[in-house]
């Protein structure tokens, strides 16, 4: 009981770690993209 407990609770932190990163990448990139557009890039 307790193993399989930790073992889903593992799965959901690394699922909603990996599911942040993936999304603040995707805001990162459309928000250099964008600047890049803007000012002609660095």
């Amino acid at each position: 009981m307790t193993e399989i407990g930790l073992f889903i609770a593992g799965g959901l932190v690394t699922l909603i770690v990996f599911v942040g990163l993936l999304l603040y990448g995707m805001m990162s990139f459309n928000q250099w993209s964008k600047d890049d557009h803007k000012s002609g890039g660095n």
